[in-house]
């Protein structure tokens, strides 16, 4: 019963346009249409990794590009081109 408690799109760390989202697009916790974005990866050697994504979901207008960087146990997160020309 915890996932009735939380707004699914304010989880901390997360970046998402507030709106309902139909079965099978995203909503009532099912896979999302695969969006428009131009990447998404990560590397890890020795201890130490990069992950960078290019988010564009198929259904809004937000746009972000995000990269994470950890170094042991410190985490560092980037991001740079992020909005959203709507109304969410």
């Amino acid at each position: 019963s915890y996932f009735q408690l939380v707004d699914h799109y304010r989880f901390p760390g997360t970046m998402v346009e507030r709106f309902e989202r139909k079965e099978g697009d995203g909503g009532g916790m099912s896979p999302g249409k695969l969006g428009g974005g131009q990447f998404v990866g990560g590397v890890k050697l020795n201890g130490h990794g990069i992950a960078a994504m290019h988010l564009k979901p198929a259904e809004g207008a937000l746009e972000a590009r995000r990269s994470w960087y950890f170094f042991g146990n410190k985490v560092i997160s980037l991001g740079a081109g992020i909005g959203a020309n709507s109304e969410y």
